[in-house]
């Protein structure tokens, strides 16, 4: 009886309390690097700890052939008892379908456009061109990956601060100089920049 309570018990306190990967990024509460379309057995088996991981969308356990999308969860679980979790980024995937399509392109012009505002995952994820900043780069990127022109690669992703772009009414841009093209927006570790140019949907189209 003792000598299965005590391996019970050994293996128990084996479980692993971090998440470690030589193929994608762990930074930050969150695990980036992460091509569109990888599915949840190929991500979690690109994890050291994989055998004691779990993939969570909202509350649904998900695994084997669904795709990985922003904003699952990552989790270490000992019976009940969450020993690790990080939360997914997918570059280019802002609505957590595992996809790239044209709502995530109009969900990057909106913020661009200030008429909403990414946070968190769904703000990495936006940042395709991985220069901590969402602007007109990333959509164009966007636009060219939809249109089959080139593909939005992985990126390393540093944690987001809790909000990229306020709006105007809370947090001005720093206007330039007349006749300047982009004006700039400081908000934590990034430097929001879009256009200020005299027709912006014909530029965002």
């Amino acid at each position: 009886g003792n000598a299965i309570y005590r391996a019970v018990y050994s293996s128990k306190s084996r479980v692993p309390s971090t998440i470690t990967s030589s193929a994608h990024t762990i930074s930050g509460g969150t695990i980036s690097n992460i091509t569109i379309g990888t599915t949840v057995s190929a991500l979690v088996g690109k994890l050291n700890e994989g055998q004691y991981v779990k993939v969570y969308n909202g509350n649904t356990e998900v695994s084997g052939s669904a795709e990985i999308g922003t904003g699952m969860v990552v989790k270490i679980m000992d019976g009940t008892t969450v020993k690790a979790s990080v939360t997914v980024v997918v570059t280019g995937d802002t609505n957590g379908d595992g996809k790239i399509t044209v709502t995530d392109m109009l969900a990057v012009k909106a913020h661009v456009l200030q008429k909403s505002t990414m946070t968190g995952t769904t703000a990495q994820a936006a940042d395709t061109s991985g220069d901590n900043a969402i602007s007109i780069t990333d959509f164009i990127q966007l636009k060219a990956h939809i249109l089959g022109k080139s593909n939005v690669e992985p990126r390393n992703t540093p944690a987001a601060p809790a909000q990229l772009l306020s709006s105007a009414s809370t947090e001005p841009a720093t206007q330039s100089a007349p006749n300047t093209p982009a004006a700039t927006v400081m908000t934590a570790n990034y430097t929001v920049i879009y256009a200020q140019l005299p027709s912006k949907k014909t530029v965002l189209v």
